[in-house]
């Protein structure tokens, strides 16, 4: 599925004829829920070459997507929008042009992600964009320009733990259409994401391949230009090794501990341990 500029997500749903939740979207660009798509299961399935996304669902409640595969598709391997509880697991997402795993759009994800492997995703391997809440458990994310992102106002909620973050070293040129700088060499970024914890990952050989307004196996840094900065992360007891640089924070937010963490380098110095 290819979103048009201008078009809607529910009138792409609607043209391609998907299965789908239905979402009223009002003038302001608030969207509401009003009929969800519930208790659907996809599992095993190779999905490949896709235009748009390979696997997705819009304002589904309790979705469960497990051991698929999605290769070489032009937006997402899986994204869900407008959605609640379910999980996402036991997956394998290669080659997506935007992010291999995505889940957005949601106040209340609730979701579960776990045990899946996401590789060689140009921009995002994980991409968690508008939502609040949900664990990201045993996960490996590698080869990404970013391995794991938190953005967007009201982000934020989601338990991180026993992740391997490895080698995300690809480069992404700035994009002045969508206002992002230049981006590699992150592991796990928290971009104006609030409330979230991170305990028991490890975040490894995170270096950028060009250069790049900031990097780190953890970056927290304010994307909303001081509308929403990052508040009450939590980042606590991780294992870094090999990155070019473990911990870097832009200094904005209030609430966020750095601490405890098995690292040697930081920005600003002092927050990995003497």
């Amino acid at each position: 599925m290819v979103v048009e500029p201008g078009e809607s997500i529910q009138a792409a749903i609607d043209a391609a004829r998907l299965p789908a939740g239905v979402v009223q979207f009002d003038e302001n660009g608030g969207a509401h829920v009003t009929d969800y798509l519930t208790n659907v299961t996809i599992t095993g399935f190779t999905v490949e070459g896709f235009e748009g996304s390979g696997i997705i669902f819009l304002a589904a409640r309790n979705p469960v997507v497990t051991q698929n595969t999605t290769t070489d598709n032009g937006a997402y391997g899986i994204a869900r929008f407008f959605s609640t509880d379910g999980t996402i697991s036991g997956n394998t997402a290669s080659g997506s042009a935007e992010a291999g795993i995505y889940v957005g759009d949601s106040p209340t994800p609730n979701v579960n992600i776990a045990g899946n492997r996401v590789l060689d995703n140009t921009l995002f391997g994980f991409f968690l964009r508008d939502a609040v809440g949900g664990e990201v458990t045993g996960n490996e994310s590698t080869g990404s320009c970013v391995g794991v992102v938190v953005i967007g106002t009201d982000s934020g909620g989601f338990t991180f733990t026993g992740n391997n973050v490895h080698d995300n070293n690809r480069f992404c040129p700035a994009d002045t259409e969508e206002d992002t700088p230049a981006l590699s060499g992150i592991g796990i970024a928290l971009a104006s994401g609030d409330r979230n914890t991170l305990t028991g990952n490890a975040i490894t050989g995170n270096v950028p391949s060009a250069d790049v307004p900031f990097f780190g196996g953890v970056a927290v840094l304010d994307a909303s230009n001081g509308v929403d900065p990052p508040t009450d992360n939590q980042v606590t007891g991780n294992t870094f090794n090999g990155n070019q640089r473990d911990i870097f924070w832009d200094g904005t937010g209030t609430g966020n501990t750095l601490e405890a963490n098995a690292c040697t380098t930081s920005v600003p110095p002092g927050l990995c341990p003497s």
